[in-house]
């Protein structure tokens, strides 16, 4: 009989897991619906259909050829409407939520996002983050600048010659004060002896 007891608590609190899930699914879902993340499906499409376009540039596709062309394009936005759809992505993306978030934090997003101000954020955001991404490279580049007058400066004053290693993607500035380093050279032997 305990056992038969302990077996009805753990059914209803399997049940009561269930329901709690379901319930932070159902949040999670209501987020990405305010977010209107299915939108940010769609312009992944677009974006890739330019891509697609993009690779064809290079081929000078003959007029004749154009029909063939158009069936491989269909096939390929085809399989990019497929393979991003909302029907497919959303249960991956709703349960990505649901680990990422509790439910009353899910509850607290929806509700931010569902105000005004959530949507004025949604809007302005990737203008906002583009602004932002220009004005750091901007000061990267002076902190960069910086660095190499300092390091300049420094192996001026430390009166070294070593011609610094190229870093990938930079120019090495050769100063005419440097030399190479070579190896020693061995010293040669006459062979007629």
């Amino acid at each position: 009989m305990v056992r038969l007891g302990i077996l009805l608590l753990l059914l209803v609190a399997n049940v009561g897991l269930a329901a709690d899930e379901d319930s932070k699914r159902r949040q999670a879902s209501a987020l990405l619906k305010v977010i209107n993340a299915e939108a940010m499906l769609l312009q992944a499409q677009f974006k890739l259909q330019g891509q697609y376009t993009h690779l064809l540039k290079e081929y000078r596709i003959p007029v004749a050829k154009r029909p063939l062309e158009e069936q491989f394009r269909r096939r390929a936005f085809d399989f990019a409407r497929q393979t991003l759809s909302w029907e497919q992505l959303e249960p991956p993306i709703v349960e990505a939520y649901c680990q990422q978030y509790s439910e009353s934090e899910l509850v607290s997003l929806t509700t931010f996002f569902a105000a005004d101000i959530g949507q004025k954020f949604l809007q302005t955001q990737p203008q906002l983050a583009a602004s932002v991404d220009q004005l750091v490279n901007q000061q990267l580049q002076l902190v960069n600048g910086q660095f190499s007058n300092l390091i300049e400066e420094f192996v001026l004053q430390a009166g070294l010659t070593q011609q610094p290693m190229p870093s990938h993607g930079s120019a090495v500035h050769i100063s005419p004060k440097s030399r190479p380093i070579a190896p020693p050279s061995k010293p040669t032997q006459n062979v007629s002896q």
